[in-house]
């Protein structure tokens, strides 16, 4: 039997480009299980009844493989679970069929690839939240000291060794704030040298 897979990440999006090309290839509507969550996440319900109702000698389409997995491991596992059970993996897109050893080859090349994608996305997010930061912008909860306020404290706990908990009582915050004051002011005061 043919099973379709198809998924998109959020709820805002719609998945009528992926049923098109799977009913193409003659997947029938009522074997296609649809999921309209990210990849990323292990809340994949539909993804759970699709495992649960595929049998062995059964062919799996999916448009694209990062439509399947979270991650290269996940994606190497869900694979293995295929192969255990006897059921076929076809990626359209990608124009690759697993049960070849030149599939099992492309699946290693692909899932490594994805893998770097991911990696890639995360680490520019990362930049791009250090370079905002280091711009002044701030994410969270409003400050509740200020800048100066926080400069004030690390001098006064620096030159006078003053006790932490004074120093909140103060001005009025916990002591984790006071902490936080200080990491903040330290790390601009090092961005500035």
């Amino acid at each position: 039997m043919k099973v379709g897979y198809a998924r998109v990440s959020s709820k805002d999006q719609n998945l009528d480009r992926q049923l098109k090309i799977l009913k193409e290839h003659g997947v029938e509507e009522k074997n296609i299980f649809k999921e309209k969550y990210s990849g990323a996440t292990k809340e994949r319900p539909e993804f759970d009844k699709m495992l649960n109702f595929l049998r062995k000698n059964d062919i799996l389409y999916i448009t694209s493989l990062d439509r399947l997995s979270r991650s290269h491991v996940d994606l190497i596992n869900t694979i293995k679970f295929f192969e255990e059970n006897n059921i076929f993996l076809k990626s359209i897109e990608e124009n690759i069929d697993f049960s070849t050893n030149v599939g099992q080859l492309m699946l290693q090349v692909f899932a490594a690839i994805h893998e770097f994608h991911r990696k890639t996305m995360k680490e520019n997010q990362k930049m791009g939240y250090i370079a905002a930061k280091s711009r002044g912008k701030r994410f969270g909860q409003p400050r509740k000291l200020s800048l100066y306020q926080a400069r004030i404290i690390y001098e006064t706990i620096k030159k006078e060794n003053v006790p932490i908990y004074k120093i909140a009582k103060e001005f009025k915050v916990s002591r984790p704030t006071i902490y936080k004051a200080i990491k903040e002011f330290k790390e601009i005061e090092n961005i500035r040298d």
